[in-house]
Parts: structure tokens; C-alpha cells; sequence
């Protein structure tokens, strides 16, 4: 995101998809790649169909990418991933 508007930790009401989950799986380390907690974590959420769930917390942003309005939703924890290993800057 250029410009980012929003960033909240809100309560799900409905189901979304995990975005992060999309760096995670598009990122090209293997599952060895990653510390045993982050195994699990990630592990978890391919279980869970990579999805967020009614009533879990969730790292919600809005913003602006190349004059386009964007709205990106993630699991905390493998947002927390992604930040930690740079993903979202490949």
C-alpha cells in the first residue's frame, strides 16, 4: 500500500480470506524454512483453509496502491510472519 488509511484489530463478523496467506504460500520457502512456532501457526491457518474466522481478531487495512482504494485482510499472526520475514516487499 502507498497510503495507508486504516489499520484496526477488529472482531470478525463473517468469514474472510487470510491475504497473507497469499505471501506466505507465494513467498517459495519451504516449510523447514520457517521457526517451529511459525510452523504451526501457518499450519494451523492451512487447516482452517487459510480463512478468518467469525469471531477471531484480524489485522484490517485500508489504503491506497497506485491511486486505487484497497482493503487488506489478515490472520494476526501470519501478518506478524510476513512483517517479521519482509514477505510483503517481494
Amino acid at each position: 500500500m502507498d497510503t495507508l488509511l486504516t489499520d484496526e484489530r477488529p472482531i470478525a463478523r463473517k468469514e474472510y480470506h487470510c491475504q497473507a496467506s497469499d505471501w506466505i504460500n507465494d513467498c517459495g520457502w519451504a516449510d523447514g524454512d520457517w521457526t517451529q512456532e511459525e510452523a504451526e501457526d501457518i499450519e494451523a491457518a492451512r487447516k482452517d483453509g487459510w480463512k478468518i474466522r467469525k469471531g477471531e481478531r484480524y489485522v484490517y487495512q485500508t489504503g491506497r496502491h497506485e491511486g486505487e482504494m484497497v482493503t487488506f485482510r489478515a490472520k494476526e499472526r501470519l501478518h506478524e510472519i510476513c512483517l517479521r520475514h519482509n514477505l510483503y516487499e517481494t
